[in-house]
């Protein structure tokens, strides 16, 4: 035995190997009992509402960057707009006067 285990070229026990793992794995295949299958129309369900979801995440994150542009647009404007001593009410769209600072002892 131990005369022919000599004899094996270099690659042999490598390729043993190989079929006897592939000869393994096709056994398990073929005597693995086989799961409940899908409908076509099953398949076709989820095919359809996994891209559905795929669609509405990428129109939130459209319209995150468009409510971010908009804020970062709102905000150069406002700060363009600053006047000494007013504030701007958003609201009215108005300025109003700043209070004085109370006044330290």
């Amino acid at each position: 035995m131990l005369r022919r285990l000599a004899r094996i070229p270099a690659g042999g026990p490598a390729a043993i190997a190989g079929l006897v793992l592939g000869a393994l794995l096709a056994f398990v295949v073929i005597a693995a009992p086989q799961g409940p299958s899908l409908t076509e129309v099953q398949r076709l369900q989820i095919q359809n509402l996994t891209q559905r979801l795929e669609l509405a995440q990428l129109r939130a994150q459209a319209a995150q960057h468009d409510f971010d542009e908009a804020r970062a647009a709102l905000t150069t404007l406002l700060k363009s707009l600053e006047v000494d001593g007013y504030d701007l009410d958003v609201g009215t769209l108005t300025y109003r006067k700043k209070p004085d600072p109370p006044k330290g002892p």
